[in-house]
Parts: structure tokens; sequence; C-alpha cells
């Protein structure tokens, strides 16, 4: 049996600064960049430290790696040296069409780096091409916004049905469980309907409390809700914001209609 063992980081006792030395160091290490606030003045005693670094043979091509400098948490994007010079040797239209829908968040990462250790400058031009990149991105997917919506109705519709139930004390107990996850969906079907990508719990907050203050509001008011039946109230009208964009939340009792859809052919009468 494989037995957990507990792991301090290198990096744990060490500044950023220190920490951003020794990778320098490294001669796998091409290039490393700050992200996020980290380096910059909206950075608090609170915030996290975000780096990217450009890293020769890294056998997963691109990850984000958890750690800890300074004694709190540190998110490093890592991406594989070769698949940034293809990124970068390329035309920004060529190269756009080689890249997957898991990729696309690297490339935005790649955007928004500042570097600090970039003796070839590979980070600066791999930012510049990352820019370019991100103008042929086609973002938004209708069928995936269908099938979100389909979900986010389906979830509900469940909880619904459970909120009838609610003297039960198991059923009050898994309807609390459910309100958890599915309010993060109803949050999650905000960007999907909008053709925006995720980029980290706080970056996508922050853009909703930008761009839609009333749906900020209703997060709000969500967390801040002790009774299941006022979550559930809050839940609905987040589920009608989230979706708006792309028509709202289906008329009760309907259906999305699907091509491949048997069930109305299964209940046919025939002659």
């Amino acid at each position: 049996m494989h037995e957990s063992r507990l792991v301090t980081p290198w990096s744990a006792e060490l500044t950023l600064d220190q920490t951003v030395d020794r990778l320098a160091r490294n001669r796998r290490v091409r290039a490393i960049s700050h992200l996020g606030s980290t380096g910059t003045d909206q950075w608090t005693d609170a915030s996290d430290f975000d780096l990217c670094v450009l890293l020769a043979g890294y056998p997963a091509g691109r990850g984000v790696e958890a750690t800890i400098v300074e004694g709190r948490i540190a998110d490093v994007v890592v991406i594989e040296v070769e698949r940034v010079e293809e990124l970068v040797g390329a035309e920004a239209a060529i190269a756009a069409e080689t890249v997957s829908e898991q990729e696309w968040p690297f490339v935005h990462w790649l955007a928004q780096s500042r570097p600090v250790f970039d003796p070839d400058r590979l980070a600066a031009r791999a930012r510049e091409s990352a820019t370019r990149l991100i103008g042929f991105e086609v973002t938004t997917d209708r069928a995936w916004q269908e099938t979100t919506r389909s979900f986010v109705e389906h979830d509900l519709r469940v909880n619904t049905a459970l909120l009838r139930r609610v003297d039960d004390p198991v059923v009050r107990v898994a309807l609390g469980m459910r309100q958890l996850h599915t309010f993060v969906t109803a949050v999650q079907a905000w960007f999907t309907a909008r053709g925006l990508r995720h980029e980290g719990w706080k970056r996508d907050i922050a853009q909703v409390a930008q761009t839609d203050p009333a749906f900020f509001a209703v997060i709000e008011r969500w967390l801040a809700a002790n009774d299941l039946e006022n979550r559930h109230d809050l839940y609905c009208e987040a589920i009608e914001r989230a979706l708006d964009p792309i028509g709202g939340a289906l008329p009760t009792g309907s259906l999305l209609e699907r091509p491949d859809q048997e069930w109305e052919g299964l209940g046919a009468i025939r002659g």
C-alpha cells in the first residue's frame, strides 16, 4: 500500500524574489513571469503568489503546480518551452487553429505575463504572440451553451422537487448539499452564456462584480442566506440572470428539442 507523506516545498521559507533567483539558476528554466496581482500595486498581504515558468523538458506539456512561497499558497503555471516556441514562430491565424480548448487558458496567461527573468526574451515574445492569438479565439460554443442550459434547468427542477419534501430531515440535508454545487453551476453558466472563459475564481468574480453588479449582488445575498427557501429563490433569480443572453430559463414543462431525441417518438400511436 502506498503511504502518503507530508512534503515541505523548498520555497516555503523563501521570499518571492529568492524563489525567482533560485529558479533562474536552473538551466531548464528559460523564463519566469509574474501573473495576476503579483508584483503590482493590487497585491496585498492576503493575496496569493502567481508565477508563469517556461520550462524545457516538461513532460506534461502544460500544467498548474501548487506550492508554497514565503509561507503562502503559490500557483505556478508551467508551459513547455517547445510549445511556446511553436506559438511564437507561427502566424497568429495559423497558430490559433492548433490551440485546443484546454490550451486557451494558458495562452491567456502568457498574454497577461510580466517577465521578471527573460534572458532570451522568450517570455516577452510569447506574450506578444499570445496577445495576437487571442484575437483569433472563438469562444462562443452554441451547442455547449444549450447543453449547459439543459443541465442548469435539470438541477433547478430537482431542487424544486426536493424543496417540497424538506419536512423529511434527510431530504432537507440532501437539498442543502445540492444547493452548494448547483449554485456554483449557475454562476459558471453566467460565463458560458456570454462566451467568456474561466480564469480562476478571483478573476471570474471580479469580472462579474465589474460587468454585472446585479448578478454579483445575487451571489452575495445567496452566500448570506441561512435558510433553504431563501437560497432557492435566489438560485432561481441567479439562473434567470445567468441564462438571459441565451433566452433565459426554459418555460415550465418544456424541454430543448434535440435531433436525436427518441422520447417523443416512443409515445407515438401507430395505426
